[in-house]
């Protein structure tokens, strides 16, 4: 598809799943709950990988130092700001 990303097509799929699953099982829904050791010990870590292993790594390298950089400042700057609402707010 040309037209669409792969990973706009996983986004629709996956609300359409989800909308079917909500019509459905409207009535027991109030039962499921999230559980986080299957997402982050069989979901997360294969769209790592996939996002990993389709890198480009012409591209990685010549923006390298951007990425680089914009998570250290990102980083630092998100600990700032938490660090800062946390002192204001105890």
């Amino acid at each position: 598809m040309h037209f669409l990303h792969e990973s706009g097509i996983g986004i629709v799929v996956g609300w359409l799943v989800g909308m079917l699953v909500y019509f459905i099982y409207s009535d027991e829904l109030s039962s499921l709950d999230f559980n986080d050791n299957v997402f982050f010990y069989g979901l997360l870590p294969p769209i790592i990988f996939a996002a990993g292993y389709n890198i480009k790594k012409r591209k990685f390298f010549q923006y390298f130092f951007y990425t680089f950089l914009y998570g250290v400042i990102g980083t630092l700057l998100t600990f700032l700001v938490t660090f800062g609402l946390t002192r204001v707010i105890n």
